[in-house]
């Protein structure tokens, strides 16, 4: 199984029930380093910050670790936009983050959601006005990365302007917004 196949039936299964978007950086043809496209090993970057919900980012690194046991060679760092080191998920769970923001080390960065309603606390909506990490997810687009979101992790792209809003999908984003993942 290459890369995209990897990273397709992955999401799928992640995304099962909640608002997932994948946003290639750059045409499946594109180079993605010496290894070429689907090729070497996939190198998952899963980007925390305070207020993630446990859900979104336990789900990735047990799919990629699953993954990873059945014989995929996958990397998965979890990786901060601040400094590495302990930060509170939304529901009180320290995790210890070891990895700097390092979007050229990865191919795929995944955002995982938090909490959405009040930016006055941790989570998407106080990330999103903080602009600390739209600005860095806006600035890391390159041939051979793949980002995505994982339900208000979405929301963390569109603020970046990485995802396009339009008309016809206008509904969804207000469904999205009203979500509690």
């Amino acid at each position: 199984m290459d890369r995209r196949e990897l990273l397709r039936s992955t999401v799928v299964g992640v995304g099962a029930g909640a608002a997932t978007a994948v946003l290639p950086a750059a045409s499946a043809s594109a180079a993605s380093g010496p290894a070429g496209p689907g090729r070497g090993p996939l190198r998952a970057h899963i980007l925390m910050y305070p207020g993630v919900e446990e859900a979104d980012f336990i789900a990735l690194v047990e799919v990629f670790g699953l993954a990873r046991s059945l014989g995929a060679d996958i990397t998965t760092t979890l990786v901060t936009g601040d400094t590495p080191g302990p930060l509170t998920a939304a529901y009180g769970t320290t995790v210890d983050v070891p990895g700097r923001w390092s979007p050229r080390d990865a191919n795929l960065i995944v955002v995982p959601g938090g909490g959405y309603r009040r930016a006055d606390q941790p989570g998407v909506a106080y990330e999103i006005q903080r602009g600390h990490l739209p600005r860095l997810l806006a600035a890391a687009p390159r041939r051979g990365l793949t980002l995505a979101g994982v339900c208000t992790g979405t929301m963390l792209l569109s603020a970046a302007g990485l995802i396009a809003r339009s008309e016809e999908h206008t509904s969804e984003l207000q469904s999205l917004t009203n979500l509690v993942c």
